[in-house]
């Protein structure tokens, strides 16, 4: 299920990548320390299971996370969203796997901070859209969403 593989190609720089893994291969999710949403331990994986990857140019990443009042008092509505400037049938097998379905999500800031996003009670969900157009490399690639809702900011990691 690892999109960085799938697209077969080697990368260099200005690029984002972002980490993701099912919350099914998950066995834990240490808790926040402190005032600060920090974590300082590791997701525990389930034995056998790895994070998969994906990269997407720096100038399509984006990651929003915007408070807003409902009727279930606060929330966190969060986005993260890059494009895949790839389309063959390898990546189009993997998004079908991933369509759907509920992750945890890895990624790193300008600043070099890490961000776990989601968690087990509120995962992230993906999906995506093929886009053609004649100015890319391949003539298609694939706009990739991942969407949450919490009530709280998603944390830092510091291990």
């Amino acid at each position: 299920m690892d999109l960085t593989k799938a697209c077969n190609e080697v990368y260099h720089g200005g690029l984002v990548t972002v980490e993701y893994i099912p919350i099914e291969d998950v066995e834990s999710v240490p808790d926040a320390v402190g005032t600060d949403s920090t974590i300082t331990t590791a997701v525990v994986l389930k034995a056998g299971k790895a994070w998969y990857s994906v990269s997407v140019p720096n100038d399509t990443f984006d990651f929003d996370e915007n408070r807003a009042e409902g009727i279930q008092g606060e929330m966190y509505e969060k986005e993260v969203s890059g494009f895949l400037a790839v389309d063959n049938a390898a990546v189009r097998s993997v998004i079908s796997e991933m369509n759907a379905r509920r992750f945890l999500l890895k990624c790193k800031d300008s600043n070099g901070l890490i961000r776990l996003l989601g968690s087990l009670e509120y995962p992230y969900r993906f999906t995506s859209k093929l886009t053609k157009n004649k100015d890319f490399r391949q003539g298609a690639g694939h706009s990739l969403l991942f969407k949450s809702a919490s009530p709280y900011m998603d944390l830092f990691m510091n291990i």
